[in-house]
């Protein structure tokens, strides 16, 4: 987190006040670069950052991806020209490479990964031309890096027809009417050294987040049984698949539920909106934010009590906020105590929340 802090004033340099040319206009606002998001590597010597402007073009703003040393000796680097929006910025565990989302389009290929949809890219921190890690035709909905096993997961979304007491006449008569096919997701596991691509996961429940640990051996989701924001709000849940080191195959998991309770039936109220989860560094414990309206957001833990993962409210009021202000992953460990940021009367506010190891 002191990294963190480092990078943002690297970023933001000296306060010098600009001289003013001509009264202040709407039209200014499209002029302005924004950084949407930073990481810092893990040998503390670079910050990759998302930089977006807007572009008259097409009415809109994207990021490109910058690099600059924390020592302040030298000049920002851009690394990307594509406007192809990158964001959600990952380091691998030498600090050579970085790992990122971003819609690429070519107008002579028509194929991923140059087909605007959303894949994974990795890009050497000295420059060159990004490299497509996922080529999946209708793109993928997030991803992470487990570091320390050189793997990335995605997730992408499928339909799936589930077989209800209308299954066989939808069948036979072609029917469709918004009942019985649904948004599910798969999540893929790329091993980095040797290209290799397995499924890990298909819970026949719709992921709209996932973590993975730095080994990659857990896998934290909040799923719920479709994409839709009622099923959501309310009824989505934390989830967390192991894998069986005792089997060959990655593609071997067991997938349980840690209890609800403590986000549902104990909280203020029952329909929370789970996300943000962040592993320790040592994937012994989990944490996440579960949002309410009208009520104050909250951060739990979650982790294994000899035979089961237990979840527990770690922090409730006015200095949570449920999302990160454009600095990356709201949440994030240091050794065994969790930081984030929340706002107050319109300032930010570094927190910090020791977390008791259990036995």
């Amino acid at each position: 987190m002191l990294l963190r802090m480092l990078c943002l004033l690297v970023l933001a340099g000296p306060v010098v006040a600009a001289e003013r040319t001509h009264t202040v206009v709407p039209e200014d606002y499209f002029s302005l670069a924004t950084i949407t998001e930073v990481a810092v590597s893990p040998d503390g010597k670079h910050v990759a950052y998302a930089e977006a402007r807007w572009d008259k073009a097409d009415d809109s703003r994207k990021g490109d991806l910058w690099v600059i040393a924390t020592d302040g000796k030298s000049k920002p680097v851009r690394l990307t020209f594509d406007r192809a929006n990158d964001r959600n910025l990952k380091w691998s565990a030498d600090s050579k490479t970085i790992y990122f989302l971003g819609n690429r389009k070519r107008e002579a290929e028509k194929k991923a990964p140059y087909d605007g949809k959303t894949q994974a890219w990795s890009l050497s921190a000295a420059g060159g031309e990004p490299r497509a890690i996922t080529r999946e035709a209708g793109g993928i909905d997030h991803y992470d890096l487990a570091s320390k096993a050189n793997a990335l997961f995605y997730s992408l979304a499928v339909d799936h027809s589930d077989s209800d007491d209308f299954a066989k006449l939808r069948s036979q008569y072609k029917l469709d009417y918004g009942h019985g096919v649904r948004k599910i997701s798969e999540i893929h596991r790329t091993n980095l050294d040797n290209w290799r691509t397995e499924r890990v996961y298909d819970g026949k429940r719709y992921v709209r987040e996932f973590a993975v640990t730095q080994d990659g051996k857990k896998l934290a989701m909040v799923t719920a049984f479709d994409d839709s924001v009622v099923k959501s709000e309310g009824e989505s849940r934390v989830d967390i698949a192991t894998s069986d080191e005792t089997r060959p195959s990655w593609s071997v998991w067991t997938v349980t539920t840690p209890p609800t309770d403590a986000y549902r039936k104990n909280a203020a109220s029952p329909n929370a909106w789970l996300e943000n989860l962040a592993w320790n560094q040592a994937g012994s414990a989990l944490a996440f934010t579960a949002i309410f309206d009208g009520h104050p957001a909250a951060i739990f833990s979650c982790q294994h009590n000899v035979a089961r993962w237990e979840i527990s409210l770690l922090e409730s009021g006015k200095d949570v906020v449920g999302y990160g202000r454009g600095s990356g992953q709201m949440l994030q460990w240091h050794g065994n105590k969790l930081n984030w940021i929340s706002e107050r009367d319109g300032r930010s506010f570094l927190n910090t929340q020791q977390r008791p190891e259990k036995g």
